[in-house]
Order: C-alpha cells, then structure tokens, then sequence
C-alpha cells in the first residue's frame, strides 16, 4: 500500500500536461519548412523583411502546432499551412517586385551565393524583363501570364500537400480516438 503526497500527485499531473518531446521536435522541424516557404516568398523584399518573416513564421507555426497531440497530426497541420504559404508564394513575389520597383536581378540567395543556371528569381519567374507596374495597370496580358502560370504550377504541389496533410490528419484522429478509447478500458 503507498500513499501519494501532494507533491508527487502535482508532478504526475505536470507530467501529463507537458508536450511530448517528439511533437515538439516534429513541430520545430515543420516550422523551419514553413519559415523557409515564408522567406522565399517574400525574399523580394529585402533581407530584413525576409528575415523578420521568417523569425516570425517560424515562431507562430511552433505555437499552433505544439498543440497537438501526436506527431502525425503536426506533420498533417504543418502539411496544411506549408500549401496556403505555396498557394500565397507567387502572387507575394510578384507582387512584392511591383512595389519595391525593382524590376533588375534578384538572387536566388542572399549574398554573394550565385547559382550559374539561374540568374534571378524574378527573370525565373516573369522572364527577362520580369514584372513592370506599367504593363500591369496598361493591361499587357503578357505581364501576367508567368504570374498565372507559376501560380497554377504551385497550386499542384499546394493541392498535393493538401491531399498529404489530410491523410495525415485523419491517420492522427484515428490514433487519438484508438489512445483515448485503450485509457478508457
């Protein structure tokens, strides 16, 4: 026969409330995916604005998915939120070079790092002139036709990861309501 102090009862209770440590590693993990869709997106910016949404996504989607419960499940939200960032990518790198009025080589990465295929993400994405604030308002159907083109092009690998996260979301239901059912018994 044991009897339980106070103490050991306040420990054992903490102990169930804290997050597992494989949610936590699998939502770091995700997070940083997600921080680095983020970056790309809005890296016509600048490295400030890129940086900052980065820290910023990176923070907010560790908060949201540490509140799961299981590890499946994170990587089934995380899958959720890393297609809404690629469905949101190319119209914010457009539209990002429109408003910076930059319309000259943009790197690929930061810093001197060059890649000799590729010369900028925006001749990449808008061709060789790459995006101009005039043709948009004139209503030049070929400044938006890379637009639409690569939106569509990331709206694929959205819908894939949609399809993914809801696999996975459901598989982790599944598994919650097996875990909650075996602790009912």
């Amino acid at each position: 026969m044991s009897v339980e102090t106070e103490s050991e009862t306040e420990k054992s209770r903490d102990a169930d409330d804290s997050t597992p440590n494989s949610v936590l590693l699998t939502a770091g993990v995700c997070s940083l995916l997600i921080g680095v869709l983020v970056a790309y997106a809005t890296m016509n910016l600048g490295i400030y604005a890129m940086a900052g949404a980065f820290v910023v996504s990176v923070a907010a989607s560790v908060y949201y998915l540490s509140q799961k419960d299981l590890p499946i499940e994170v990587a089934g939200s995380a899958s959720y939120v890393a297609g809404v960032v690629l469905l949101l990518a190319p119209s914010v790198l457009y539209l990002s070079n429109l408003l910076t009025g930059r319309v000259g080589e943009v790197l690929l990465f930061p810093g001197d790092v060059e890649l000799e295929e590729i010369e900028s993400v925006s001749e990449m994405l808008f061709g060789a002139d790459g995006p101009r604030l005039k043709t948009a308002i004139e209503g030049d159907v070929g400044a938006v036709v890379p637009l639409v083109a690569w939106t569509v092009a990331f709206m694929l690998v959205a819908l894939v990861l949609f399809v993914v996260g809801a696999v996975l979301s459901d598989r982790g239901s599944k598994r919650r309501r097996w875990k909650e059912s075996r602790e009912r018994d």
